[in-house]
């Protein structure tokens, strides 16, 4: 079964996903934006009211994890681009020319510190309120403790201590450290 969340907030921001080492476009909902009437290209733009942001998916049985695109991935998205990019085109000085929609990035036979790993993320983004679900339920944290194999903690560090052999940690261990 695969498990699925798009990352976005009541923020319009975009998160980090370290499993991937992107970071990621999240949701765009046009009534989280301050000053709306502040820029015609702005108020152009809200009249789509949520622009999907990137999707993350975890297979724990395929031992794959993706990341897909809805405005690339399904009609719904299509649709929703379709509007969008006449906009970008007409307001090419205020929108990024790099926003597009992005291809499918596939993640083939993760091993078990993986798997935990994208479960760990993905579930962390989801109770830091950084996700919305899509699929009908998602793991527990509780639940993923006892998936085998360790979570890799740390992503962008360049220290000595970050080394290969350190990065992957077990849940549990970590969290009785940090409890003493």
């Amino acid at each position: 079964m695969e498990y699925v969340i798009e990352v976005g907030d009541n923020m319009n921001r975009n998160p980090k996903f370290g499993p991937t080492g992107e970071q990621l476009r999240g949701r765009w909902t046009a009534s989280h934006v301050a000053a709306i009437e502040a820029h015609s290209a702005i108020k152009a733009i809200s009249s789509i009211p949520i622009i999907n942001g990137i999707c993350l998916g975890i297979d724990r049985e395929k031992r794959l994890g993706r990341r897909f695109d809805p405005l690339r991935e399904t009609a719904e998205g299509k649709a929703i681009w379709a509007r969008v990019q006449p906009l970008l085109d007409q307001y090419n000085e205020i929108f990024d020319q790099g926003m597009k929609p992005w291809d499918q990035a596939v993640f083939p036979q993760l091993d078990d510190n993986d798997v935990k790993t994208w479960f760990y993320w993905m579930r962390r983004l989801l109770d830091a309120k950084q996700a919305f679900l899509q699929s009908d339920r998602f793991p527990t944290m509780d639940e993923i403790k006892k998936y085998p194999g360790g979570v890799r903690k740390n992503f962008w560090s360049n220290s000595q201590e970050a080394g290969a052999d350190a990065l992957y940690y077990v849940v549990e261990a970590t969290e009785k450290t940090a409890k003493t």
